[in-house]
């Protein structure tokens, strides 16, 4: 939290509880009921408790409540001056949701009435911040000057700085990797960014010649082969962690992981890229393949 941001807060539908949605990645499971079965997803509910696998829920609960916890904290130190709290009145008996909490706090100051639907705590004083001076507008003239809005666009996007521009290469590059499974799908991921306004006309035949470049490059084939199960930017769960790989190729039981770069070389990336094949092999894959492509005047791609 980055403390005291706003001079009032109000806190509507204050009526969040602990919800558990997430499924559980069970992992090296040894029963001779699920044999060969042995990874799988396992709904998070209630019927967990009083089985093995109850210490996994009461840590997804805890999890969950503590989410729910930091909501209040963020919403309750924005404030500067004054916070508003809009709550339902909450149900007896129960002690997973904010209503609950805020009636508990009352109670415990000795102030809560079931038929009581306002409290109030501090001084309620008037913001006494000094406000800017308020410029009139200017006179309306007889003649305006006006600038075509494209114009103004392209000097916008013209003026960035070079770290700007890199920064913006990184991100858009990603961006068109995360969408593009096959060289035909180049065109139509480009013509719809530009249709949002994320790249400019002038752009496109610069960005398809660098797409095509990555796509058919000899030895990156692999990864872009339509016949092969591409997943994109897929969520791996493994002991209460996601890890999100740029791209997993499947071939039969051979896996491809690779990871796109736009900037310096970082042994980080390595790494990274290790941790990944590590969670490929638990997943039974027999031969795993690893590659790190850094993307810049030219494509280079380093196995490891």
């Amino acid at each position: 939290a980055k403390g005291l941001e706003f001079p009032v807060v109000i806190f509507p539908f204050a009526s969040a509880k602990v919800q558990i949605k997430k499924d559980i990645w069970i992992q090296n499971y040894e029963n001779k009921l699920t044999q060969p079965l042995q990874n799988f997803l396992l709904k998070a509910a209630k019927d967990m408790l009083n089985t093995r696998f109850e210490p996994l829920y009461v840590e997804e609960r805890n999890q969950t409540f503590l989410d729910l916890i930091n909501i209040m904290y963020v919403a309750f130190t924005r404030p500067e001056d004054k916070l508003y709290v809009i709550a339902p009145v909450p149900k007896s008996g129960q002690m997973d949701n904010i209503p609950a909490f805020l009636s508990a706090f009352l109670d415990q100051e000795k102030i809560w009435e079931k038929d009581q639907l306002q409290y109030s705590f501090g001084e309620n004083i008037e913001n006494q911040r000094s406000k800017p001076p308020i410029t009139p507008p200017p006179p309306y003239g007889k003649q305006f000057i006006s600038h075509d809005w494209k114009d103004r666009i392209e000097l916008r996007l013209s003026k960035r700085s070079p770290v700007e521009e890199q920064t913006r290469y990184g991100i858009l590059m990603h961006t068109f990797l995360a969408e593009i499974s096959q060289e035909g799908d180049i065109r139509k991921v480009l013509r719809r960014y530009m249709l949002k306004g994320l790249v400019r006309k002038d752009e496109l035949e610069e960005w398809e010649k660098k797409l095509f470049d990555i796509v058919s490059h000899s030895l990156l084939a692999v990864f872009f082969k339509p016949s092969n199960r591409i997943f994109v930017e897929k969520e791996i769960a493994f002991q209460g962690k996601t890890y999100r790989p740029d791209r997993v190729v499947v071939d039969g039981n051979t896996a491809f992981i690779v990871d796109f770069k736009t900037g310096a070389k970082n042994d980080q990336y390595r790494e990274q890229l290790n941790r990944y094949a590590a969670l490929l092999e638990k997943m039974g894959y027999d031969e795993i393949h690893k590659a790190l492509i850094y993307i810049g005047e030219e494509v280079e791609l380093v196995e490891l």
